[in-house]
């Protein structure tokens, strides 16, 4: 009797889980407050909705997520899931949730023909992916004075 080789089965599956991937976060939504965003005196205030659908974020998944204007980068917040540790916002895994970000920086002449720029990072454990750069707004400055 022969006995049948299930290495090439084995390899099939194992390229087939990693094409399909491990999908550590859902389609998530940005609605930015101020469209423009605008400049107050000599800096910059960008207010981000960021809200996350029903199974959204995976419950031992992590996200940082940092908001640029063109050379400028915001503070970075962690959201993280149900089971994840660190000390992040936490979302809940059914219902989904919401954050919401509020950060100023000081005004740099980079930002005026820039678009706001979400980026960050995405991790499970001991895996770490770049979280793929999504554009929130094409940008027009609008300086206004306080």
């Amino acid at each position: 009797m022969k006995k049948q080789s299930y290495k090439g089965l084995v390899a099939i599956a194992v390229v087939g889980a990693m094409l399909s991937g491990c999908k550590l976060i859902g389609d998530v939504e940005y609605t930015v407050q101020q469209d423009p965003v605008q400049m107050h005196g000599d800096s910059v205030k960008v207010s981000v909705t960021v809200k996350f659908p029903e199974k959204g974020l995976k419950k031992k998944a992590s996200a940082e997520i940092t908001p640029t204007l063109g050379d400028a980068s915001f503070k970075t917040i962690t959201v993280q899931g149900e089971k994840a540790t660190g000390n992040g916002q936490t979302i809940a895994y059914k219902p989904g949730g919401t954050v919401n970000y509020t950060d100023v920086v000081p005004y740099s002449p980079s930002m005026e023909n820039a678009d706001l720029m979400i980026t960050g990072t995405v991790k499970k454990v001991k895996k770490k992916f770049l979280w793929k750069q999504k554009k929130l707004l094409t940008e027009q400055l609008s300086l206004l004075t306080w």
